[in-house]
């Protein structure tokens, strides 16, 4: 599955991960099932990690489209929560930027874009010693599982 997440209430954060190819709709039904899940909560900080996305089948057109759904998935978060998107590649930082750069005037959430995960992590208010440990973990058991 190219799109997955997980939930971290110690934390405060919920990750979520995309591998290979990712298309659009699959981004924005990892967020729907997320948002519809028992696990959700609004005042949850996002962590997007897109270092495992080999190609992003996201246009511009395809990015106002997904804009358009996750800000309205996202009317009910918490005021002051944060999304970060991890995106060490080129095409992935760059596709992030697109992201933030349309979804800033749409969200009341802040989102930033960046290079390296631990200042991913910093732009949550969190200490990467004691979160880059648990989002490795989080997908290794994912998929160790499967």
């Amino acid at each position: 599955m190219p799109a997955r997440y997980s939930v971290h209430p110690e934390i405060n954060v919920v990750f979520i991960r995309y591998e290979g190819t990712v298309e659009t709709e699959e981004v924005v039904d990892a967020y729907k099932a997320y948002c519809e899940s028992a696990q959700y909560d609004a005042a949850y900080n996002h962590l997007i990690d897109m270092s495992g996305a080999t190609t992003l089948n996201i246009d511009f057109a395809r990015m106002i489209f997904l804009v358009s759904r996750i800000s309205a998935l996202s009317t009910l978060r918490a005021t002051g929560c944060k999304t970060a998107l991890f995106a060490p590649g080129d095409v992935q930082f760059g596709v992030g930027r697109m992201y933030q750069s349309i979804a800033e005037v749409k969200v009341d959430f802040e989102i930033g874009v960046f290079r390296a995960s631990d200042e991913s992590v910093t732009f949550l208010g969190l200490n990467p010693d004691d979160v880059l440990p648990v989002w490795q973990n989080a997908f290794e058991v994912a998929r160790n599982a499967s």
